[in-house]
């Protein structure tokens, strides 16, 4: 099962954060403050992330492809190859998360 316009991850708070970090300073965000549109962020905060359901505790995240630049390549592919964040399939991803509560 493939997705076309996505790339999911999975990802421990720590790292996740500090990689959102990254992503909102080469983005030069927050930006447009004072503004009638602001961008306070890349990326949703870790909390807002679903968690897996394999007790890892790792956050889960769907990121439209068209978002990654080159630059975005560099910054994750030490963090991938460390095992610091996983990319996943679209099914590796809909295994890992919890099923809706009725």
């Amino acid at each position: 099962m493939t997705d076309e316009t996505h790339r999911f991850f999975a990802c421990e708070a720590a790292t996740y954060t500090q990689l959102a970090d990254a992503v909102d300073q080469s983005r030069g965000y927050p930006r447009g403050v004072g503004t009638k549109a602001v961008t306070l962020r890349g990326l949703p905060p870790f909390d807002e992330l679903t968690i897996a359901n394999d007790g890892s505790g790792r956050g889960l995240i769907a990121i439209d492809k068209w978002r990654f630049t080159p630059a975005d390549e560099e910054l994750l592919a030490p963090a991938i190859g460390a095992g610091l964040i996983e990319e996943l399939t679209l099914s590796e991803y809909q295994n890992l998360k919890p099923e809706p509560i009725p």
